[in-house]
């Protein structure tokens, strides 16, 4: 019994065949020029950033203490209470 193979079909996306392609209405204007020139700056920025040593910024010590008075729960508050139906009493 033999059955003649299915048809091998060449495709490619839809980008890989048009590679660019002319400029579609509205690229030129969006983005906007502004937020294009805004964006080179930070791109740039970022290059030199990356050019510099890496290093981690040193850990501030910080004081919650004022903080924690501020908000100080009362004597009272239970700090752990156990969920119902848990405590069985004999």
């Amino acid at each position: 019994m033999s059955q003649e193979p299915a048809p091998v079909y060449q495709t490619q996306p839809v980008a890989a065949i048009y590679q660019g392609g002319s400029n579609m209405r509205g690229d030129q204007k969006w983005p906007p020029e502004e937020y294009k020139r805004q964006s080179e700056v930070d791109n740039e920025e970022r290059r030199k950033l990356a050019q510099q040593p890496a290093f981690r910024p040193r850990r501030q010590q910080k004081d919650y203490a004022d903080f924690f008075a501020k908000n100080a729960l009362n004597n009272t508050y239970p700090g752990y209470r156990a969920p119902p139906g848990t405590q069985h009493h004999a």
